[in-house]
């Protein structure tokens, strides 16, 4: 029953450059829980999809993309996953090492211009300081970026104004003894359980 999904993975990966997601907009075109239905059956959809989809990404397949699905499918699960010996902290820290960091300094604008961008921002003197650079990565949520950002598009801006954004909720619990389970994460479907996403038996 899945040998269908697994064709349709087959054939977008010819046509579609999961690096670049936004040029595969003609193929953006029903939801993730609609192509499970249509090309695999409703035990996929409750059991597997859903599961994946609710522990990877903590949303619903009738919200989601069914391109998002695809990508998650192909990038994630295609791919070979790594880490680093001293955990992942290890790469933010490599990266800031090279640059000059501020804490307690909050940005409130930036803009394009020819050749670069502008970024203003208030730090912990409070008078507001605007630098020049190349390029700039606004890693803030979507609307907290629209804020910052007045030269987006409105097309974007319409996007990032409907964007919802999900509430996690981590508990967690001493046990007396190691679980039986030898799974590191456990994905949980709906069915399964209507408000628990996954569970990590560690």
């Amino acid at each position: 029953a899945a040998l269908p999904l697994g064709l349709d993975l087959h054939r977008l990966g010819k046509v579609i450059d999961w690096d670049d997601i936004g040029s595969a907009g003609g193929w953006d075109d029903e939801t993730a829980r609609d192509w499970v239905l249509r090309r695999g059956n409703a035990e996929i959809e409750a059991h597997v999809t859903d599961a994946v989809v609710r522990g990877g990404l903590m949303t619903r397949t009738d919200t989601m993309s069914a391109l998002e699905l695809q990508f998650l499918l192909v990038s994630f699960f295609g791919a070979e996953l790594f880490t680093f010996d001293h955990g992942v902290g290890v790469l933010p820290a490599a990266m800031a090492a090279k640059l000059d960091v501020r804490l307690n300094t909050r940005v409130t604008q930036v803009e394009e211009h020819e050749g670069g961008v502008r970024v203003s921002s208030i730090g912990i003197g409070g008078g507001e300081v605007t630098e020049d650079a190349e390029a700039c990565v606004i890693a803030l949520s979507g609307h907290d970026m629209a804020v910052v950002h007045p030269g987006l598009p409105a097309e974007h801006r319409e996007i990032m104004r409907n964007t919802a954004y999900v509430a996690l909720i981590r508990i967690s619990m001493a046990l007396d003894r190691r679980p039986a389970e030898t799974s590191m994460f456990l994905a949980l479907s709906e069915r399964a359980h209507p408000d628990l996403c996954g569970l990590f038996p560690d």
